[in-house]
């Protein structure tokens, strides 16, 4: 066998892929959204530019624009697993954790998909099927390992509990217009889920 037939039968079918090419395009189209003026999505020729890759090899790792947007809006989330010890109030308290000190993207970027989201379906149903849905699991077992074990009643609509914690951490941005990176808005966080933890509580027999 000769060289270049040893080259042919051992070279991998495919383009190889190239090292670092998903954090280009993410990191480009995060920085496009903080950038807009007026609150639209990066266009993929604009996400092109930015990056430096190629529009092929794009749409060989994302099928459609929205995959990239919420991944690059959800870029600045710690997605570290939920760490399920049997203690519910630990657990949610763990989870609900403030973002990285120094990371002013935070707040804008989660603003940014709130308003993003709600002006367009397709991107809000790919950022709940791709990140929210993903990252709900561990506090999806916490609450059922919470009613295994007794500390919550049975009749716990798990989903809604989980709605309920989440709804509180949103209402310090929307409404209250206050970033989730200070320390007496994180705090009303944890309070909030100190309450509901109670409020979820089996009752003594």
């Amino acid at each position: 066998m000769t060289a270049v037939d040893r080259e042919a039968s051992t070279r991998r079918p495919g383009r190889p892929r190239v090292e670092g090419l998903e954090e280009r395009v993410v990191a480009a189209t995060a920085a496009l959204l903080l950038e807009s003026p007026d609150g639209s999505t990066p266009t993929v020729t604009e996400i092109v530019r930015r990056s430096g890759v190629s529009r092929a090899a794009i749409y060989r790792r994302w099928q459609a624009r929205e995959q990239i947007v919420a991944e690059a809006l959800d870029s600045v989330r710690d997605n570290t697993p939920v760490t399920v010890t049997g203690d519910l109030e630990a657990d949610l308290l763990d989870a609900y954790r403030p973002p990285a000190d120094g990371d002013d993207r935070f707040d804008h970027l989660v603003r940014k998909r709130l308003v993003l989201a709600l002006g367009d379906s397709s991107l809000q149903r790919e950022y709940w099927t791709a990140h929210v849905s993903r990252r709900r699991r561990g506090m999806v077992e916490a609450v059922r390992r919470a009613i295994e074990t007794g500390q919550v009643r049975p009749d716990v609509d798990v989903d809604a509990a989980i709605d309920l914690v989440a709804g509180v951490y949103y209402y310090q941005v929307v409404v209250r217009g206050g970033s989730l990176r200070d320390a007496d808005v994180h705090e009303r966080v944890r309070a909030a889920i100190r309450i509901a933890c109670r409020g979820l509580a089996a009752r003594p027999s």
